[in-house]
């Protein structure tokens, strides 16, 4: 892909990142607390998936923002950890992966071995 292609695609992803972040602040804080029990544990529930979904928003951009940063020094698509290439269907599926598929999968192998 060109990196003009790229570059837009990471923007017009992070463009929609950003408005569902500010969707979700917006439902975050739209309901109030009424006095009843049973409706006040419900709003604050929907109130916590409303940031949980936040935090995750967040995280997504600040991976796309890195994304358009290694693309502007020129290591974008390439494994942080050996250093190959990253496959374009992987990059498609998740335009801010810094890991090749292999490295991701010991990545989370060492994870799920060290919760165990």
């Amino acid at each position: 892909m060109r990196q003009g292609h790229l570059e837009r695609r990471l923007r017009h992803e992070l463009d929609t990142v950003i408005g569902r972040l500010d969707h979700a602040g917006a439902l975050a804080a739209s309901d109030e607390l009424c006095g009843e029990l049973v409706d006040d544990a419900q709003v604050i529930e929907v109130r916590e998936d409303h940031q949980l979904t936040r935090a995750r928003l967040v995280q997504r951009a600040k991976g796309l923002l890195d994304a358009l940063q290694r693309l502007r020094v020129g290591t974008y698509g390439r494994c942080d950890e050996c250093e190959a290439s990253i496959p374009i269907a992987r990059l498609r599926a998740l335009p801010s992966a810094t890991t090749c598929v292999r490295c991701q999968v010991r990545r989370e192998g060492v994870r799920v071995r060290a919760r165990r």
